[in-house]
């Protein structure tokens, strides 16, 4: 009872979100959220000498099949927590080939803020260019790694309108704390982003 409790309310919050509209939600994110927010690096393919097929829609990545290669879904990927500010380069080879085997791939980078709500309307507004590019007769599957795959099953539930999933895939889902999650987090992680 207490859960269906918690769910209904998150519900309820993201509704009034969606009622406000995702581009002031996610102004809400970056002013109440800036303290908690891992600055990362901004990344940009062509700074590191790749681009290939990849092309910046927005504020996300798509990758289209191959000429010749007829497009059978799309998949809409978001990394782990610290490679979520750059899947387009941290899982490069991996998408890659899902794309070669007739996948759209929409990848969306974030920054981590610990309000996952809030991550989520950024994520909605941030992907919206590239969900606009994509035929609407084509499913959509959501891919996740670490805490992308948290997100993943988050987005349809906060989001069902503008998130919608035939399925998700989730590949290292947990819902540990960072520092149990990830090995030699205090160590090598927390010094890197300080």
């Amino acid at each position: 009872a207490e859960l269906e409790l918690l769910v209904q309310q998150a519900r309820e919050k993201a509704a009034l979100r969606t009622d406000v509209g995702v581009a002031e939600a996610r102004q809400g994110a970056q002013k109440s959220a800036s303290s908690q927010r891992l600055q990362l690096p901004g990344f940009q393919l062509s700074s590191l000498g790749f681009k290939g097929r990849w092309e910046e829609v927005g504020a996300s990545y798509m990758l289209y099949p191959p000429k010749g290669v007829e497009p059978k879904a799309v998949v809409h990927f978001l990394g782990g927590a610290f490679v979520g500010a750059a899947p387009h380069i941290s899982y490069r080879y991996m998408l890659e080939e899902i794309s070669d085997n007739g996948y759209i791939i929409i990848t969306t980078p974030y920054n981590l803020i610990f309000n996952y709500v809030e991550t989520c309307a950024s994520i909605v507004q941030d992907s919206s260019q590239a969900r606009a590019r994509v035929l609407e007769h084509l499913p959509v599957f959501g891919l996740g790694h670490s805490c992308g795959a948290l997100l993943q099953t988050l987005l349809p539930t906060f989001f069902p309108d503008e998130s919608p999933r035939v399925a998700n895939a989730l590949v290292s889902w947990n819902n540990k704390p960072a520092s149990d999650a990830i090995p030699q987090f205090e160590e090598v992680i927390i010094p890197f982003v300080n």
